[in-house]
């Protein structure tokens, strides 16, 4: 069917229309239900599959008449992008039609920024609809790419795209601060003029180190093909651990015994693997069931020397105890046979990592020097300690160090460690405008 014509079966009917827009505007693609629309519209469900062959064409049919009335209301100014001269001009305008069109639909102008602000449905538009008014925008804009802050000002002005500051629409004086907004934007002494950070888009990252920390508050985007993510088995968990099961043709073993038989089994010497049922893991793992699956998890990884494997979002399912246990005791063995990549929203600082990156909005890993960061970050202190023969890790954050009693952790509890840790979070370098 043809981009026109998917478009205007949708605008025939206006209920079903506005059930459409109502429905992508108030949720996610994934989330929009076909079903709720029907309804909503009080549609025959026989009439809207003979018109539409899924929620994707519905929505592109979508796509398409919002993007064409964006720039149709960019066309009423008789303005041509080509003709623009000034990098000012050019963003004044691009931002200019934004403000424009959240006033002419408020629906339109938050499903046009919301799904072009999402890498995936972004693609998706690109590639099946009508061109986005933006993107004609950005290659002009590449007419300015000499400017010594460039890449950073392109960054800024997308993110500014698709979340634009609210206080502008009601502003009575609107075209005075959007210019103020745009010169600040571009002036030559503001902080993006600087030598800006080393960064790369995270599908063209490769790994240097054996061991790579990335500090993100992104929880769900496309890792590169070659990255194995450890949450992602954690879904298929049951089949992985049966298939090790069956590797040692043993019936049921526990977990220690599992470990064992698949040391002995592989061809290669791996004895070293039995730092995986060391005494203190071996406590962990009878306690919670998550960290065995997990342990399992890397392990069966490891043996398949998988060349790249991602840590990632698993650490709230474990005590502070049990993540300490993987970083000393089970992080230097996988090393051995994978590339292992850390990924969450906090680390803790330790001297022997002397750099970590931060995976952006816009996808970039930038790279940061952990030394140059320490005076910016919390010093805390981390407390280890056994009680009734289990090892115990408490954080005791600064604030708290000046009426802490540590007379009760000696007195009270054998081997008590106490040391000073610096926790590097992911929203403390945003706002200490490390990130922009």
């Amino acid at each position: 069917m043809k981009k026109s014509d998917r478009t205007q079966l949708l605008l025939e009917n206006k209920e079903l229309f506005n059930a459409v827009v109502d429905e992508f505007a108030s949720k996610t693609y994934v989330d929009a239900s076909i079903n709720e629309i029907i309804k909503r519209a009080n549609y025959n469900k026989g009439s809207f599959y003979y018109r539409f062959d899924s929620k994707q064409d519905l929505f592109f049919a979508l796509m398409d008449h919002i993007i064409v009335e964006q720039i149709s209301l960019f066309r009423e100014k008789n303005y041509s992008i080509s003709r623009m001269n000034k990098i000012e001009d050019t963003l004044f305008e691009l931002y200019s039609n934004l403000i424009s069109f959240h006033a002419y639909n408020k629906k339109f102008y938050n499903i046009i920024t919301k799904y072009l602000g999402d890498p995936e449905t972004n693609k998706m538009i690109t590639e099946n609809c009508a061109g986005p008014l933006i993107n004609r925008f950005l290659v002009h804009l590449n007419r300015f790419s000499s400017l010594p802050h460039f890449e950073n000002l392109l960054m800024v002005v997308k993110n500014l795209y698709y979340n634009f500051p609210a206080n502008f629409f009601i502003d009575h004086d609107v075209d005075k601060k959007l210019k103020d907004l745009v010169n600040y934007l571009v002036a030559y002494d503001h902080k993006l003029s600087k030598k800006p950070q080393k960064s790369i888009r995270i599908e063209n990252f490769v790994l240097e180190e054996r061991v790579t920390y990335i500090l993100t508050n992104q929880l769900d985007f496309t890792y590169p093909k070659d990255w194995i993510s450890i949450a992602h088995d954690f879904l298929y968990s049951k089949e992985i651990v049966r298939e090790l099961k069956k590797k040692v043709s043993f019936f049921d073993p526990g977990y220690k015994m599992l470990v064992l038989k698949l040391i002995k089994k592989s061809i290669k010497d791996i004895n070293y693997y039995q730092k995986f049922i060391n005494r203190d893991i071996i406590r962990c793992v009878k306690r919670n069931k998550d960290f065995e699956i997990f342990l399992l998890l890397i392990l069966f990884r490891s043996l398949q020397e998988s060349p790249i494997i991602v840590i990632d979002n698993i650490f709230d399912k474990f005590s502070q105890a049990e993540i300490q246990l993987f970083f000393f005791d089970i992080l230097p063995i996988i090393t051995k046979t994978s590339k292992i990549v850390v990924l969450s929203d906090e680390y803790e600082f330790t001297p022997d990592i002397p750099k970590f990156f931060i995976l952006n909005e816009s996808m970039e890993l930038i790279e940061h020097s952990a030394d140059k960061l320490l005076s910016k970050l919390n010093n805390s202190l981390l407390i280890d300690y056994i009680d009734d023969e289990y090892l115990h890790t408490e954080i005791i954050e600064k604030s708290y160090l000046s009426t802490f009693d540590f007379h009760q952790y000696i007195n009270k509890y054998k081997h008590v460690n106490i040391r000073t840790i610096t926790r590097i979070s992911y929203e403390s370098l945003v706002k200490s405008e490390e990130l922009i």
